[in-house]
Order: C-alpha cells, then sequence, then structure tokens
C-alpha cells in the first residue's frame, strides 16, 4: 500500500501530453472536480462526534451487521476481517473521503487486467492506493477456469477489486474509529434485532438445512448440542452463512461430513508437489530456421516457487528474452501463468508483463 499527497501541479503534469482536445478537456474537467471537492472538505471540515454517532446508529442496523464481517479459508487456515459493506459504511459516516476502483489497462492477449483502488480523505489529504494485475480466470475444484464473457471478466475484476479498496478504505480510517465500528456489529449481531434466542437458533438451523448441511454438522463445529448454544455461536454461523452464500468460501470447508477431514496447509502442498511431479511435460512445438534449416530451441517456462519468488522472476525474465518466436513466446508465457497468479497483486509480477510486451513487439 503506498500513501502519497497529490499537488495541483502534479494532476496538471500528469494531464499535459500528446492527449486529444476531447481528452485534454475531459483531464481539466476532473482535476476542478478534484480541486472543488478539497476546497470543499476543508471549508467543512468533519464533525468527529456527529461521525461517531452516525457509526454507532449505522452499526445497531441488523441488515449492516449481517454483512458486516466476511470469512473464507486460506491454505488450511481461517481468514476474517471487516467487510466492503462496513468500509464503504465507515467511508460515509467518516466523511470527506473519496475511494473507488478503475482499471487501467486490459490485456486479453495475456489474460489480465491492471487495476487501481484508492482512498483519499480530501480533508487531511491522506491518499492510500494500491496498483494490483487480475489475471481473468476463476479457480474451481479442476483447477482454475479461463474467463473470455465480457460479464464474467467484469465480475471477476470487481471482486478483486472489492478486496483491495476495503483495504485502501479501512488503512485511511482511524484503527479505534473501526475497532469500534466492528465491536458494535459483533454485539448487534448477539442481540439478533430482538428476536428470541431459541427462535434464532431455530432459524439458523434452518437457514443451513437449504444448503444441506444438517444439525449434527452444525453441533460439532460449534463444539456443543444446539440446545447449549448462545448468542455468540449464532452470531458466528450468521457471519459464516452469509460467506458461503457469497462465494468467498465453500460449505464442505467450515462443514467436513462424517468422515472428512480438515487438510492442513502442509498436506496440501505436499499433495500438490505429488501431483505436479506426475504430470506430463507439455510438449513445445519445435520451430525451423528458415535461414539454415535447423531447428531452434524452444525456451521453457520456469517452475514456481513461492520460497524463491526473486529466482523466479528472474528465470522468467530469461525465458521470455530467450523467446525466437512467437509461438515460442505463446507457450513460455502459458507457462508462467501459475506464478503469476500466486503473485496476484505483487507489483514484481509487473515486469514480466512489460517483458512480455516488448517481446511480442519485436516479434511482430
Amino acid at each position: 500500500m503506498n500513501k502519497s499527497v497529490i499537488s495541483a501541479s502534479d494532476m496538471q503534469a500528469q494531464a499535459s501530453g500528446g492527449a486529444s482536445q476531447a481528452t485534454r478537456i475531459e483531464q481539466s474537467r476532473a482535476i476542478a472536480e478534484v480541486q472543488g471537492a478539497i476546497v470543499v472538505a476543508q471549508q467543512r471540515p468533519r464533525d468527529i462526534t456527529k461521525a461517531i454517532s452516525s457509526m454507532e446508529d449505522s452499526c445497531r442496523i441488523q441488515s449492516l451487521s449481517e454483512k458486516a464481517f466476511f470469512r473464507f479459508n486460506r491454505g488450511g487456515q481461517t481468514v476474517s476481517g471487516p467487510s466492503i459493506h462496513l468500509a464503504r459504511e465507515l467511508a460515509r459516516c467518516w466523511g470527506n473521503i473519496d475511494y473507488g476502483i478503475k482499471e487501467l489497462s486490459r490485456d486479453d492477449y495475456a489474460g489480465v487486467s491492471e487495476m487501481q483502488a484508492f482512498a483519499w480523505d480530501l480533508e487531511t489529504n491522506n491518499r492510500a492506493e494500491t496498483t494490483f494485475i487480475v489475471p481473468h480466470g476463476r479457480d474451481t475444484k479442476h483447477g482454475v477456469k479461463k474467463l473470455t464473457d465480457l460479464r464474467d471478466i467484469y465480475e471477476n475484476n470487481a471482486n478483486a477489486g472489492a478486496r483491495r479498496l476495503r483495504e485502501m478504505i479501512l488503512g485511511i480510517l482511524p484503527p479505534w474509529f473501526v475497532d469500534d465500528a466492528k465491536d458494535i456489529c459483533t454485539q448487534t449481531l448477539k442481540d439478533g434485532g430482538g428476536i428470541p434466542l431459541p427462535k434464532r437458533i431455530t432459524q439458523a438451523v434452518d437457514k443451513y438445512a437449504e444448503l444441506g448441511i444438517d444439525q449434527k454438522r452444525l453441533a460439532k463445529k460449534i463444539g456443543r448440542p444446539t440446545g447449549e448454544w448462545t448468542a455468540h455461536d449464532i452470531a458466528q454461523l450468521q457471519v459464516i452463512y452469509r460467506s458461503i452464500n457469497n462465494g468467498e468460501m465453500q460449505a464442505e470447508d467450515e462443514f467436513p461430513a462424517d468422515g472428512e477431514s480438515v487438510i492442513s496447509a502442509d498436506e496440501i502442498k505436499k499433495q500438490a508437489v505429488a501431483v505436479t511431479a506426475k504430470k506430463q511435460e507439455p510438449k513445445i512445438p519445435e520451430t525451423i530456421d528458415q535461414e539454415t534449416g535447423e531447428v531452434m530451441e524452444a525456451p521453457e517456462a520456469p517452475q514456481f516457487d513461492p520460497e524463491q519468488v526473486g529466482a523466479w522472476l528472474l528465470d522468467a525474465n530469461k525465458a521470455i528474452a530467450a523467446c525466437q518466436t512467437m509461438d515460442h513466446l505463446i507457450n513460455v508465457w502459458s507457462g508462467l501463468q501459475d506464478g503469476i497468479r500466486h503473485l496476484k497483486g505483487d507489483t514484481r509480477a509487473d515486469t514480466l508483463t512489460a517483458a512480455k510486451d516488448a517481446k511480442k513487439g519485436e516479434l511482430e
């Protein structure tokens, strides 16, 4: 996450160049709009007492509290925290904050989009932003599915952008403000909007039954029978239920069926290495030099190692540079996608895109 301040002269400099007249007019309009927003923010500074009161009122609303947290599994571990819905509401309550997501470029050849998420406190001129690469793919049980439909790509980019935007907004808000909001939302979930606890337990069991999860699996997750569940248990189940409905996690990850067990990160890694070792290396097409008639050796993409990212990036750039035909470049770039997906959001991966584009221009 990079924090910076932007002056009017900087924006004017960025707007200059060989752009068309219509583009320059639009750039001037955008700069004037931003400058106007800054002036208004400084003339009408936020009332912190009012902001706190507004936050407390919002977080006591049941509908907001139910979607205030996210939860998913990664590498055998559970990741949870405040959701983008809560972050946007807190930005509204705090006031004088501009935020958004931009798609800077799209490369259909490589199947990636370059995007930017930002949040800007117009009153203090504190800005948090991040630029990241989003592959046009979706993880499935059978591997990564490449996306080609424009709507699928849009939704994929929007989901990835929302996660970064959440971090940008939370990065410029005072930590105590966010922590208070999380505590109030948690308490609201426990209270259940005035619904008696036994009825809320019945409602929770019925909702999970619609997902194919029976009462026995729920009790195993909580660690005690339904008759002993507390308001905190129901709040936890509500967060998990919404995460499953949003596609952030699979029901089997949180509620393994009888006879199933949760696989640890180390076991997953060992299985992945074993499967990779058994896979046959793809055959790279040979290319004949038109002048000499000799077979031109095709470079191979290096295998990604998460513990040796620097060495992998160096070898990947060498493989791209060694490509002598477009067939070579296509095969090398395809072989690098696994590593690029692991480095999603890491700006170091941008060097590969730049190298690929330069080599593509050279070969064409």
